[in-house]
C-alpha cells in the first residue's frame, strides 16, 4: 500500500511539474482571437483619492525576423509593412486607484494583416501624466507578434507583451507577460501648535500661513482636504493659480490641522505670523516661534505617507511678583524656633523626674 501511495504522489507531481510551464506560457502568450495587454493603477497608501486620468499608449514597428516575402514571391518583408497597431485607452475614474490594483485588459487592433509569417517586433512606449503624484512606466517596453502558420494552413497571431526591453530590443530586462504598472501616490501634512511658558496663552489663536507648490510641469488634479475647528474644508484643482495655492489657518495650543491627499512632489512651507512684539510694537511679547519639521530636508516635499511640523511659542517672566516672600531664611528661623522650644520641654520633663 506505501509504495502505492508513493507511486501515486510521484505521479501526480511530475503531471503538476509538466503542467506549470503550460499555465505559465498561457498567461504569457496571448492569440489573435483576444490581443490585448494589461494595465495594473495602484494606490501606494491607503485613504488617498486618485484623480481622474486616462493613460494612453503608441507601438511602433521596429523589426521583423524570420519573415517571409510579399506576394510577388521575392520582395523581402521589412517593418515598414507590418501592420499599425493602437492599444486601447485606460481610462479610470475618480479614486480609481486602489491599494490592491485595478486591473484593465487594454484591446490591441491593427489597421490591417500581416503580411506573411515573421516575428515583428513593437516599441511601447507610456504617454507620461501631467498630474501630480501620477507615476507611469519610464523606459520603452516590447510587444512581439509571432505569425506562423497552423494545422489548418491559415497565418495565426501569437502575440508576447514585455514591460521592459534590452538595449537589442528583445525584451530580456523586462518581465514577459506583465501588467504595465502606474501609481498614484498621496501623503498628509500635519500642523500642530504648541503653547509654553507660564505666561503663555493656551486659549490665544495663532495664524499660520501654508502654502502648497506643484511640480514643474505637473497639475493637483485631485482635491486636497483638512479640518479646522472642527469644520471641513477643501483645496479645490480650481484654487491653484500658477500652480501655488496658499491657505491660512489659526490655530491654539494642542490644536492639530491636517492636510490629506497631497500628491507627491507637491512642496510646502509652513509661516506663522510675528508674534515677537505686542500691540505696541515695542514691548516683547512670545520668543521667536519654533519650528519642528519631521522633513530634514531643506526644501520641504510631500514623499511619505505622512510629514509634520510642530509650531511651539514661549512667553514666560522668571520674576513673577506672587506678593509672598520666597526667601528661605525666614522658614529657617521657624524652624530653628519649633526645634528649640521641643528641647527645652524634654529637657525639663526629665528633670522633674529625677
Amino acid at each position: 500500500t506505501a509504495k502505492k501511495l508513493t507511486a501515486g504522489a510521484l505521479a501526480l507531481s511530475m503531471m503538476f511539474a509538466m503542467a506549470t510551464p503550460a499555465f505559465a506560457t498561457g498567461s504569457e502568450v496571448v492569440p489573435s482571437t483576444d490581443p490585448h495587454i494589461t494595465k495594473k493603477y495602484t494606490a501606494t497608501n491607503a485613504g488617498t483619492s486618485s484623480p481622474k486620468e486616462t493613460f494612453t499608449f503608441t507601438a511602433v514597428a521596429t523589426d521583423v525576423k524570420n519573415a517571409g516575402v510579399k506576394a510577388d514571391g521575392r520582395t523581402p518583408i521589412t517593418e515598414a509593412d507590418a501592420p499599425k497597431l493602437t492599444i486601447e485607452s485606460a481610462a479610470y475614474g475618480l479614486n480609481g486607484a486602489t491599494t490592491a490594483g485595478a486591473t484593465k485588459n487594454l484591446t490591441i487592433t491593427k489597421d490591417k494583416a500581416f503580411p506573411n509569417v515573421g516575428i515583428y517586433y513593437y516599441t511601447v512606449t507610456e504617454t507620461p501624466s501631467g498630474n501630480a503624484g501620477v507615476k507611469t512606466h519610464e523606459g520603452a517596453m516590447l510587444l512581439k507578434v509571432s505569425v506562423v502558420y497552423n494545422e489548418a494552413g491559415t497565418l495565426e497571431e501569437k502575440y508576447v507583451f514585455y514591460n521592459g526591453m534590452d538595449s537589442n530590443g528583445e525584451g530580456t530586462t523586462g518581465t514577459k507577460g506583465a501588467a504595465i504598472e502606474n501609481t498614484y501616490s498621496a501623503g498628509s501634512l500635519e500642523v500642530k501648535k504648541v503653547v509654553t511658558g507660564n505666561l503663555g496663552d493656551k486659549n490665544k489663536k495663532f495664524n499660520v500661513t501654508v502654502t502648497f507648490t506643484a511640480p514643474a510641469d505637473k497639475t493637483v488634479a485631485g482635491t486636497i482636504s483638512y479640518s479646522e475647528g472642527g469644520v471641513q474644508k477643501t483645496i479645490a484643482p480650481s484654487d491653484w493659480k500658477d500652480g501655488v495655492v496658499t491657505k491660512e489657518i489659526a490655530v491654539a495650543h494642542n490644536d492639530i490641522v491636517t492636510f490629506t491627499n497631497i500628491p507627491y512632489g507637491v512642496t510646502y512651507t509652513v509661516v506663522e505670523d510675528d508674534y515677537t512684539k505686542a500691540a505696541d510694537g515695542t514691548t516683547k511679547d512670545y520668543d521667536s516661534a519654533k519650528y519642528e519639521f519631521s522633513d530634514t530636508n531643506p526644501i520641504k516635499a510631500i514623499d511619505s505617507v505622512s510629514d509634520t511640523v510642530t509650531i511651539t511659542n514661549n512667553k514666560g517672566d522668571g520674576e513673577i511678583d506672587t506678593g509672598v516672600i520666597l526667601d528661605n531664611a525666614p522658614y529657617i528661623l521657624m524652624l530653628a524656633v519649633v526645634a528649640g522650644g521641643a528641647m527645652t520641654l524634654v529637657i525639663k520633663k526629665r528633670r522633674e523626674e529625677e
